[in-house]
């Protein structure tokens, strides 16, 4: 892979996700002037996960907490991807009570979610695939596999990989 990305995503789970919505919405919200800016970034973002399908392992996360349904989607905003997201899990009937435990929240958003990243990104997506070596200089950050094969360079990187 030779292309210099503007930024390498390595993990896509919870905290890999929250960065990808978070960048939909700036786009979205965006000034004239700083829309393109934050478009060429997303569209020049490659992610990097280790599991099979985006979303990492959201569907057996183990944290023991509850929260509220409506805190968890308030992020999911009108007029993004994700907004049906939003109403389907809102629909949901275990979200009618006042807490919902984490792991439940897991196994009701992995498959929207991780079917709408994948749209998202298509072959910027790269899954089933660990990163093993990072290396950094002044102007690019290069992640490897555990052969050594170059997987992305890019500009930025950000690490959002859990247990």
């Amino acid at each position: 892979m030779s292309k210099l990305f503007q930024c390498q995503l390595i993990g896509t789970g919870t905290a890999g996700l929250s960065f990808i919505i978070a960048l939909i919405n700036k786009i979205k919200h965006a000034t004239a002037e700083q829309q393109p800016k934050l478009q060429t970034l997303f569209d020049s973002l490659i992610a990097i996960e280790g599991n099979d399908k985006a979303g990492g392992v959201l569907d057996s996360y183990q944290i023991n907490a509850n929260t509220n349904a409506d805190e968890i989607v308030s992020c999911l905003q009108d007029g993004t991807p994700f907004a049906a997201l939003r109403e389907h899990y809102l629909q949901q009937p275990e979200t009618q009570h006042p807490l919902i435990p984490l792991p439940e929240v897991g196994k009701l958003m992995l498959q929207p979610v991780a079917k709408i990243v994948t749209e998202l990104l298509g072959e910027r997506l790269l899954r089933n695939t660990k990163v093993d070596r990072i290396e950094v200089d002044a102007n690019e950050v290069r992640s490897f596999d555990d052969s050594g094969q170059l997987l992305a360079s890019s500009k930025k990187m950000v690490l959002c990989c859990g247990g």
